[in-house]
């Protein structure tokens, strides 16, 4: 039998882990999985079928069924922004609605949609200085559509750094400092820089070389933002107290951490969480139920902080009726497209038919009432052809028009043409500077294209020789008769 369970559940690349929110924790469930390559990457859902597929066998294994889920957010998909807000700004607004009304402005996220939740830092009479906790309101939408399906019916969020940091101070009687937490993850890591129990810093780096690559960028990451909170967060006034190391990375081990990178940052007062010291619980979960683990006893404490992420979602009912609407429309809408279009078109067919008789009963009397087509002799036909083949030889008088024109020298000048289809006649009306210059035209264009005994090439067309004569002086006036 499945019993139906509150529990937290933490989601990497490549693993999910859960705990029971139990009041006996030594009996709580708790267990993990392996995630196949690109179903979760960088944090967003890339499969969720097959997501969901892989939380349904890991709940059937341990025979649970979901009640309440506490999502821990992995800090990669966590942005934390340090906001100044003067307090003759806000007005009435509160806070999270200034935050809002400034993305795209002052403020810049790297997705659309979000999710934003706040804690104060630090209040005069002038101005407010919060941290704003954001995250992709589409990413969490998509986590809660998959629990859901399992059949989750309320489910909250948390961060990760918080719950650790609480843990490591309360099982290492360590006071509440100015500390650095430092996660390792498979080819990432994060940072985060906790004040007053409140963490006004975040960054997320991701290395895909070896471990040697990996000890050695962590080390300067931690160098690096140690000396951006002492000095350009501080200007020098205040130092991070101590460094907390959490290892969740399944390629190295606390000697390498130890060895490779703890005892190089000594200067840094490091720490190291083993988690399996001091809490007997541990022992006996794996690394990828820690978190939840951690999560769980965090909700138990009272809290100086609390992460409201809240993201509006369709209840049931109205979704189903989302539905119906949906379906109802899809119906309208393949009556409107489909079958009204579809019956037009067959009463088209129809009238299109019905018309296509008419007509073929109408030809069919033309042709009763129409009489044979005459009959013609060869001869007839010798005539028909020939007239047809010279029909198809006779060139427009433009082409011998363009013949004139293309004998004229630059000291001729054409003035005007006429053409005469039924005389066969061209007339065309030129100057020059002397008549001689015209004479000498007349001449060249009879020799180019005057028909004459003896020869015949195709290309001459003019009949006779050209007849001209004088309109004014130095204007002449051409008719040429063409064949």
């Amino acid at each position: 039998m499945k019993k139906r369970i509150d529990l937290s559940i933490f989601f990497t690349d490549d693993f999910i882990g859960f705990f029971e929110h139990a009041k006996d924790l030594e009996k709580a469930q708790h267990g993990y999985m392996k995630l196949e390559s690109n179903i979760i990457q960088s944090g967003y859902i890339k499969d969720p079928e097959l997501l969901l597929e892989n939380l349904r066998v890991l709940f059937k294994t341990h025979k649970i069924k979901p009640r309440k889920i506490t999502h821990v957010i992995h800090d990669q998909n966590v942005l934390v922004r340090d906001i100044r807000i003067n307090k003759d700004e806000l007005l009435k607004k509160n806070i999270e609605s200034y935050i809002r009304g400034h993305l795209g402005k002052t403020i810049h996220l790297p997705f659309e949609e979000s999710v934003i939740t706040h804690s104060v830092r630090q209040e005069d009479e002038n101005e407010i200085r919060v941290i704003a906790f954001i995250i992709d309101e589409n990413l969490l939408h998509d986590y809660c559509d998959v629990f859901e399906r399992l059949g989750a019916r309320e489910v909250k969020y948390e961060v990760s750094n918080l719950p650790l940091y609480e843990h490591f101070i309360n099982n290492n009687d360590e006071k509440d400092e100015t500390s650095m937490t430092v996660s390792l993850y498979d080819k990432l890591f994060s940072i985060q820089i906790i004040e007053n129990h409140n963490t006004i810093f975040n960054l997320v780096e991701v290395e895909d070389g070896d471990s040697e690559d990996f000890g050695q960028l962590v080390e300067n990451f931690v160098e690096r933002i140690h000396n951006y909170y002492k000095f350009n967060m501080r200007k020098g006034k205040s130092e991070i107290k101590k460094t907390i190391f959490f290892n969740f990375n399944d390629y190295v081990d606390l000697d390498y951490i130890q060895e490779k990178i703890i005892n190089q940052l000594g200067h840094l007062n490091p720490k190291m969480c083993h988690m399996a010291i001091n809490d007997p619980i541990s022992k006996n979960i794996h690394l990828a139920s820690f978190i939840p683990y951690v999560s769980v006893l965090y909700s138990q404490k009272e809290k100086p902080f609390k992460y409201n992420f809240n993201i509006k979602r369709l209840n049931r009912l109205n979704l189903y009726a989302n539905y119906l609407f949906v379906l109802a429309f899809l119906i309208i809408s393949a009556i409107t497209l489909i079958y009204i279009p579809f019956h037009t078109m067959n009463e088209d067919i129809k009238y299109q038919q019905n018309r296509i008789n008419n007509l073929q009963i109408q030809l069919d009397l033309l042709i009763e009432e129409t009489p044979p087509n005459p009959t013609y002799t060869t001869t007839q036909i010798d005539y028909s052809n020939t007239y047809d083949f010279l029909v198809e030889q006779k060139h427009s008088p433009s082409s011998y028009v363009l013949d004139l024109i293309n004998e004229m020298e630059t000291n001729i000048d054409l003035l005007n043409y006429k053409t005469n289809a039924s005389d066969n006649e061209i007339v065309i009306t030129i100057t020059a500077l002397t008549e001689h210059e015209l004479y000498e035209y007349l001449l060249q264009i009879y020799e180019e294209y005057g028909i004459v005994e003896g020869n015949t090439e195709l290309s001459r067309w003019m009949l006779s020789e050209p007849i001209f004569k004088f309109t004014q002086s130095l204007v002449m006036e051409v008719t040429v008769n063409y064949a």
